[in-house]
C-alpha cells in the first residue's frame, strides 16, 4: 500500500488532458475519450512492465535506483541496457514536457480569473503562450528539485495528485445533484442550454428539471431536508463523508495494531466514523439527480466518486508524516494567498459587487443642471457642460450601476 501510494505520481499526466480544454474543438466529447483511452494504454503499460520485471528477476533483487538496466544485468544483457537508459531518458523528458504544458496553463486560467497576480496572465502576442507562467514556474520547479531529494519530491507529488483527484471525485458528487440553475448543462453547436435529449430523458424518468438536488419524494420521514436549498444536502454530505473517510482511513493505517488486537477505542471509532460515511451516503442518494448535465457522466455515482475518495483517503495516510508537514505548509500558505488577495480580486466577486452595488440615477433636463441622486447625496453641475438641443423639449433618462 505505501508503495502503491508513492507511486502514484505516475498517474499526474492526465491532467494536461483536462488543462487543455480551451485548446479542444469539442471538449465535451473529446477530452473524456482522451483522458480514458490514454489511463487505459498507460496502465496497461505499466502492469505488462511490472511484470516482465518481476518475472526475470525476483521481486527482492530488484535494484530502486535503476529496475530494468539492473535485471538486464542479472542476465548478462549489456546492449538492452543502453536501450532501456535511452527510452528512460525519453520518458523523463516527456513527462517534463507535458508538465511545463499543463502547469502554465492551470496558472493562467487562476490568474485571468483573479485568484492569482494578473501579470501570470499575460500571453504572447504572437504565439499566443502563457511565457511568464511558463518561465516564472519552470524556474520554481528547478528550485525545488535542486532542494528536496528524489523521495520527497516523488511523495510530494503523490500526496498533491491523491488529493487533487479527491477533489475531483467529491466535485462529481456534489455537481450531479446542483439543480439547474447552478449546475453544468449540455451546450451543443448551437448553443442551447439544456439538451432536448436530456429533457426526453428526464420527462421519461418522470424527473422534472426543477426537482434536481431536491428530496425524493418516498422519503417523507427526511422532510426536514426539504428547508433547504436544492443541492445543500448533498454538498455538505459530501463534505462531512470526505472528513469522515480521512479519519477512517487515519484510524486503520496509524492504528493498525490496535484493530488487529481488537482494542476498545479502535473498534468503537471504526464503527462511529463508518456510520457517520453510510449515513452521508444514504441522505445523498435519497436526492434526485441533476440529469441534463454533462455528455460524458461518471456510471454509478455516488458510488464510485465515494470508493475514489475512500481509496485515495488510504493511500493518502500511507505516506510518511514529512510529507504530511510540507504538504500542510504548502496548502497554509496558498489559503493565505487565497484570503488575501484571490477572493478579493476575483471574478466572482467584482460581479457579486456590480451586482449588489447601490444604483445611481442620471436625471438629464434641458436647460438645467446634471443631479447625480444617490440616496440622501446630491450634486449639481452647471449648465453649459451639458450638449443639449435648446429647441427639444424631450427628456433623457440614463441609468446604470456604480461600479
Amino acid at each position: 500500500m505505501s508503495g502503491a501510494a508513492t507511486c502514484f505520481y505516475a498517474y499526474i499526466g492526465f491532467d494536461a488532458i483536462a488543462t487543455s480544454g480551451e485548446e479542444a474543438k469539442n471538449p465535451a466529447k473529446s477530452i473524456p475519450i482522451a483522458i480514458i483511452v490514454s489511463l487505459v494504454v498507460a496502465s496497461l503499460a505499466y502492469v505488462g512492465v511490472s511484470t516482465a520485471l518481476t518475472l526475470m528477476v525476483p521481486y527482492t533483487d530488484i535494484q530502486p535506483e535503476a529496475a530494468l538496466p539492473g535485471a538486464f544485468h542479472q542476465h548478462n544483457l549489456p546492449w538492452a541496457e543502453y536501450i532501456v537508459g535511452v527510452g528512460a531518458l525519453c520518458g523523463i523528458t516527456t513527462s517534463l514536457l507535458s508538465n511545463m504544458f499543463s502547469l502554465p496553463r492551470c496558472i493562467y486560467a487562476m490568474a485571468n480569473d483573479g485568484l492569482l497576480f494578473s501579470f501570470l496572465a499575460k500571453l504572447n502576442s504572437r504565439t499566443q503562450v502563457p511565457v511568464t507562467a511558463t518561465v516564472t514556474f519552470g524556474v520554481l520547479a528547478s528550485i525545488l528539485a535542486l532542494i528536496f531529494d528524489l523521495e520527497a519530491l516523488v511523495e510530494f507529488l503523490s500526496i498533491g495528485t491523491l488529493l487533487a483527484y479527491t477533489i475531483v471525485a467529491a466535485s462529481i458528487i456534489v455537481l450531479r445533484y446542483q439543480p439547474i440553475e447552478n449546475g453544468v448543462t449540455d451546450i451543443d453547436a448551437d448553443g442551447d442550454d439544456f439538451d432536448v435529449n436530456k429533457q426526453k430523458k428526464a420527462k421519461a424518468l418522470d424527473i422534472h428539471a426543477e426537482e434536481y438536488g431536491k428530496l425524493k419524494s418516498n422519503f417523507d420521514c427526511f422532510r426536514f431536508l426539504m428547508t433547504f436549498q436544492p443541492g445543500t444536502v448533498p454538498a455538505f454530505c459530501t463534505l462531512m463523508m470526505g472528513i469522515f473517510m480521512l479519519a477512517l482511513a487515519a484510524v486503520l493505517s496509524y492504528g493498525s495494531d490496535a484493530v488487529t488486537n481488537a482494542e476498545g477505542w479502535a473498534i468503537f471509532l471504526i464503527i462511529l466514523f463508518t456510520g457517520v460515511i453510510g449515513m452521508a451516503f444514504f441522505i445523498i442518494c435519497i436526492h434526485y439527480q441533476n440529469t441534463a448535465i454533462l455528455t460524458f457522466k461518471v456510471p454509478f455515482v455516488p458510488f464510485v466518486p465515494a470508493l475514489s475518495m475512500f481509496c485515495n483517503a488510504v493511500l493518502m495516510m500511507k505516506l510518511s508524516y514529512m510529507t504530511w508537514i510540507r504538504f500542510v505548509i504548502w496548502v497554509t500558505l496558498g489559503m493565505i494567498l487565497y484570503f488575501t488577495y484571490g477572493i478579493r480580486n476575483s471574478k466572482e466577486a467584482r460581479r457579486w459587487n456590480a451586482e449588489n452595488s447601490p444604483e445611481v440615477h442620471y436625471f438629464v433636463m434641458p436647460h438645467q443642471s446634471l443631479c447625480t441622486i444617490n440616496g440622501s447625496i446630491e450634486l449639481q453641475q452647471p449648465a453649459n457642460h451639458l450638449n443639449t438641443d435648446s429647441d427639444s423639449d424631450s427628456h433623457t433618462l440614463i441609468s446604470h450601476k456604480e461600479k
